[in-house]
């Protein structure tokens, strides 16, 4: 969410380019920016917002006139509250949509549906299929990467074992540098570490210093076989959740003929009951062209690729043109005969 500081200064227009940004005290559309980190799912929210200024005259009122030594009293300082945003509903905790049914016909004995179920796991939305006949629950398995594992994979882990402490400073543990306690307030640093004497160059051939040896302990990623190559291991572990939704799929009947571009057409209509007992009708073709779909379609998409290792990319090799195609052959090297002989 986000609010001008004046909210009735005028839209910024995108389209005018290389103007410099004015002032922030001559700027009549400064923006701000605030996060909400304690929503809830499925919940609606409005939205104003005040500016908390710290106040840098406060405590200044001795070198301040007298008509302007009350402005030093406050240490903050608060504009006016501004409008109330427009509502802001926050996404559920899962979604479905149906996105084909068919009705009895010589082929399909009873009626069905294919439902795309979508629950928010590790930042992602997550997406699973369900096949339904009537009677049948709306519930998928929903996989996902298991990323509790990949978190528990990585190095450096501070639980395990510190990093050597540094000379001179102090130990976040509770040991100084060199062995002693932390530096008690008021008392002088340590002494600087004695220069390395040694005159040898201990850089690689490249010139580059060698890599600090790895920290002791620690869970580290598994390395690969010998001679292979770290951007090819294995597929991540994944995790197969069950999720569910609380409707019941009944049947499918011919909905009634829409009107689109100028040409009649006619779908299918399924018919759910949900938590409260109340018959549901969805439209298949409707929820397919749902942006609420493609968003989370994409997210999903997205979800399954976070994490997957990275394949290096080798360029295809630049061909030239064949611009001598017309050309006559050029005569073999090293050619016989005899030539002009010099005097």
């Amino acid at each position: 969410m986000y609010g001008p500081a004046n909210p009735g200064a005028a839209p910024v227009n995108p389209n005018v380019a290389n103007q410099p940004e004015a002032a922030l005290l001559e700027n009549p559309a400064v923006r701000m920016w605030a996060h909400d980190v304690s929503v809830e799912r499925g919940k609606t929210y409005r939205y104003r917002m005040t500016v908390v200024l710290s106040n840098p005259m406060f405590g200044q009122g001795n070198v301040m006139v007298p008509e302007q030594q009350a402005w030093s009293e406050v240490p903050v300082v608060r504009s006016t509250p501004s409008e109330w945003s427009e509502p802001i509903r926050v996404d559920d905790e899962t979604y479905f949509f149906i996105t084909s049914a068919n009705a009895p016909d010589r082929l399909n004995r009873t009626s069905g549906a294919h439902a795309e179920l979508f629950v928010f796991k590790w930042g992602r939305w997550r997406k699973g299929d369900s096949q339904l006949e009537p009677g049948d629950r709306l519930r998928a398995d929903v996989k996902y990467p298991d990323i509790s594992t990949v978190l528990a994979m990585l190095p450096m882990d501070p639980a395990d074992g510190a990093q050597p402490p540094i000379p001179g400073m102090a130990d976040p543990a509770g040991g100084g540098g060199g062995g002693g306690k932390g530096r008690a307030p008021g008392a002088p640093p340590a002494p600087s570490p004695t220069p390395n004497p040694s005159q040898i160059d201990r850089r690689n051939p490249d010139g580059r210093l060698p890599a600090p040896p790895p920290p002791p302990g620690g869970n580290r990623l598994p390395q690969p076989p010998d001679g292979g190559d770290p951007a090819k291991r294995g597929p991540l572990p994944m995790v197969t959740e069950p999720v569910a939704v609380d409707a019941i799929f009944l049947s499918v009947a011919a909905a009634q003929s829409m009107q689109t571009d100028a040409r009649s057409r006619s779908g299918m209509v399924a018919y759910l009951r949900d938590s409260g007992g109340q018959v549901v009708p969805r439209y298949p073709d409707a929820e397919r062209a749902s942006v609420l779909l493609a968003r989370l379609d994409r997210s999903a998409e997205q979800g399954m690729k976070d994490l997957q290792p990275n394949v290096p990319v080798v360029p295809d090799p630049v061909r030239r043109p064949d611009r001598d195609a017309d050309r006559p052959p050029p005569p073999p090297p090293g050619g016989g005969g005899g030539g002009s002989g010099g005097g």
